[in-house]
């Protein structure tokens, strides 16, 4: 009997010895194939390159709507885009939850829908420059991806394109994105930083909401539109200028901001739209440089009545809050003192002129030098009225006779211009027209040389 449990241990020792010594080589499946004009090889690493000249199909163009590569997907750790391949093709590569590195080609320009879509295990991420176009929920719900690379020449970021992705920790969006689809970064929860290179002239609709570690926003000086619910709950956002050439601040824009303290809205914005800045209750100082800015409820829940202008989702279910700390200030005359007499709100004036009493002086000042210009041909042409006034009536039941000349006598027709009241006026202001035209011409070469 312990000469029988003797040789059984002996045999599973065996066992185990000969199961280790195996090589790593046939942990995994080793294959490869064709998609679409593209090769496909699969090693055992678990690294798939694809290779060749033309894009990787989107899912739909393949037979039963699935890729060759898609029965090795839990053992896909690595994927090599190679030279050649111009797109990675809708869901290409989307839930493979052992992939954990990514390699594109610089001849990829377009990344397709869902390409990545629920990848856990990617870490990190650099997409090449030629890259043109990203999809809608190309990376979205990559927990681990916690650094990317946004390529400059990025033109277009579609809807939800890295949602969720709960350890992303900074972005940086490159200039030639001049705008970029809704929800873009949507409950990215660690996102800490973001940097908004000059050129980008638009934020999409809740592009940044939700994303509740956010305390900086670098935003530049191109920027126009900042479209509803792009801040919403970002409740750790501290530190946030409003550049000059803003315009426009969307529904809910910065709603429930709950650590802004201060902000001042630059004298170029035209509009602050509803619930802009509802819920933000540690602000304490809001300043609208501009004297004519509309501030349609910017801390107030917006009227049910507005629902069919503001064409948004949620809006309904932010609370009222009592912002009585808030201190508005704003120049004497102007839509803010309005609004905060309105609301109820404490109004401070701010001190000088506020730009649309400057713009007017400017303007009445310019007027004043037009009509200061004009008055002597004024003055030329009421003066040549009364002289053929009084020339013309001077004796009426008399003609005066014509003076003797020397010079050969005119022609009739010459004559009867010269005698005519009309045609010298036409004369006179005839002359006046050139001299206002030479005069404006004057001020025009004067004002450029300044």
């Amino acid at each position: 009997m312990k000469k029988s449990r003797k040789q059984i241990l002996t045999l599973l020792l065996a066992m185990l010895m000969i199961a280790t010594a195996i090589p790593t080589a046939f942990a995994y499946t080793v294959s490869s194939g064709t998609v679409g004009n593209l090769r496909w090889n699969l090693d055992s690493t678990g690294t798939l390159t694809i290779s060749g000249n033309g894009p990787i199909p989107d899912y739909d163009q393949l037979p039963q709507n699935k890729f060759p590569w898609e029965a090795y997907g839990a053992q896909i750790s690595k994927v090599i885009i190679g030279n050649g391949v111009t797109a990675i093709g809708n869901s290409a590569f989307g839930r493979y939850r052992s992939l954990k590195e990514v390699s594109i080609a610089s001849t990829v320009k377009r990344i397709e829908g869902w390409a990545f879509y629920d990848c856990d295990a990617l870490t990190a991420l650099s997409i090449p420059e030629s890259v043109k176009f990203i999809g809608d929920d190309v990376f979205r719900d990559c927990d681990g991806l916690a650094q990317v690379v946004l390529p400059n020449g990025l033109q277009e970021l579609y809807w939800r394109c890295f949602a969720s992705c709960d350890n992303l920790v900074s972005v940086t969006i490159p200039s030639s994105l001049l705008s970029f689809g809704p929800e873009i970064f949507e409950d990215c929860m660690r996102l800490r930083t973001v940097t908004i290179q000059n050129g980008v002239k638009e934020i999409g609709q809740y592009a940044f909401w939700g994303c509740s570690d956010l305390t900086t926003v670098s935003l530049p000086n191109t920027l126009t539109t900042i479209k509803g619910g792009a801040f919403w709950e970002c409740g750790s956002l501290n530190n946030l200028t409003l550049p000059d050439g803003l315009k426009e601040i969307g529904v809910a824009a910065f709603c429930e901001c709950k650590s802004l303290e201060s902000i001042a809205v630059p004298k170029s914005t035209t509009l602050v739209d509803y619930m802009a800045f509802n819920g933000c209750t540690a602000m304490r100082d809001f300043t609208v440089l501009n004297p004519t800015c509309t501030l349609n409820g910017v801390f107030e829940q917006a009227p049910e009545d507005k629902a069919d202008q503001i064409h948004m989702d949620y809006i309904w279910e932010v609370p009222a809050y009592n912002h009585y700390k808030l201190t508005i200030h704003g120049y004497a005359g102007s839509t803010a003192e309005a609004y905060a007499k309105s609301t109820n709100k404490t109004f401070v004036a701010l001190e000088g002129e506020p730009a649309a009493t400057d713009f007017l002086g400017k303007l009445k000042e310019v007027f004043g030098n037009l009509l200061n210009m004009l008055k002597p041909i004024f003055e030329n042409i009421v003066s040549a009225l009364k002289n053929m006034f009084v020339s013309n009536n001077a004796n009426p039941d008399q003609p005066t006779e014509p003076a003797q000349s020397t010079q050969t006598n005119p022609t009739s027709e010459q004559t009867t211009s010269s005698s005519d009241p009309m045609n010298q006026l036409l004369s006179i202001l005839q002359s006046i027209v050139l001299r206002l035209v030479q005069s404006i011409t004057t001020t025009q070469t004067t004002t450029t040389t300044q």
